[in-house]
């Protein structure tokens, strides 16, 4: 008798320290890459605290609070996922009370579905004029120097492979403005996005005295001379013997600040700039 009389003191003992836990089961959510809200509701008895939390940690959610019997929720706000990785989050509610109950939640978040290239090969021979995408140089386009209208978004690359690696990239560039690019016959291929339709360089133009933010033919698009600009904090420019877009056919170039004037030569190849305002004859 003494026995049971142990026994059921034990059990009594066990139950008012809260130590009986309840493990509700694990329930998945899925957002998107771009990230969202979700809300993670339970339902509580008799409760006196819930303790909300997650792994990793998600900004702004982890919190304790008071709470008694009912339907309570939390959302949660999931940054966009700049990876092409799936990423997995735990989310846990601690129910404390009479009992300890514990809720679980998976979260799956997918990844960045990676860009693809195609790489395009003009069907009847070698093209002069082509527009966005991948070609191979002397089956998909000729080699030679090309121009194109540019602007804000416009991305090109000389390739010497089609592994996607930086280490086939010969040169790029983003450009602002109109763009020049001289295309090798030892290049393997060229890549561009967002930079209009390329067509080869003429061999004259207007040799204008007035331009602001891009990329010019010397002795075509504008006449050699010394010009000024307004200049500014993020103002660019750069004299070229070439159109290559390697560091060593940039002749000289300069970050200026405020004001500034610079004497293109007339054996110069080209000149650049972005965010220096309209140059005009000094």
């Amino acid at each position: 008798m003494k026995r049971r009389i142990t026994v059921s003191i034990a059990i009594f003992a066990l139950c008012l320290s809260g130590l009986v836990v309840a493990q509700a089961g694990a329930a998945t959510k899925t957002v998107s890459a771009s990230g969202g809200s979700l809300s993670f509701p339970a339902t509580v008895r008799n409760a006196k605290t819930c303790a909300w939390s997650s792994s990793p940690r998600i900004a702004g959610f982890t919190t304790t609070v008071k709470c008694k019997s009912g339907t309570i929720a939390r959302s949660a706000r999931f940054k966009a996922n700049t990876s092409t990785t799936a990423k997995s989050f735990a989310v846990t509610l601690i129910v404390r009370g009479n009992t300890t109950t514990v809720h679980h939640w998976k979260v799956k978040q997918a990844g960045q579905t990676p860009p693809t290239t195609t790489t395009t090969t003009a069907p009847h021979g070698p093209g002069t004029s082509f527009g966005s995408g991948t070609y191979v140089v002397g089956t998909g386009i000729v080699a030679g120097t090309y121009h194109a209208l540019g602007g804000s978004g416009c991305y090109w690359a000389r390739l010497s492979g089609f592994g996607g690696t930086l280490a086939e990239t010969i040169s790029n560039d983003l450009a602002s403005g109109p763009i020049i690019v001289t295309i090798a016959a030892s290049d393997a291929g060229f890549q561009s996005s967002g930079c209009g339709t390329w067509s080869p360089l003429p061999a004259s133009g207007p040799q204008s005295t007035s331009f602001g933010a891009g990329q010019f033919a010397v002795g075509i698009d504008i006449a050699a001379g010394t010009y000024s600009a307004q200049g500014g904090g993020s103002c660019y420019w750069e004299r070229e013997s070439g159109f290559g877009g390697t560091l060593s056919e940039i002749i000289a170039n300069d970050l200026p600040t405020g004001p500034v004037i610079v004497t293109i030569q007339s054996s110069d190849i080209g000149f650049k700039s972005q965010d220096c305002g309209t140059w005009t004859p000094q």
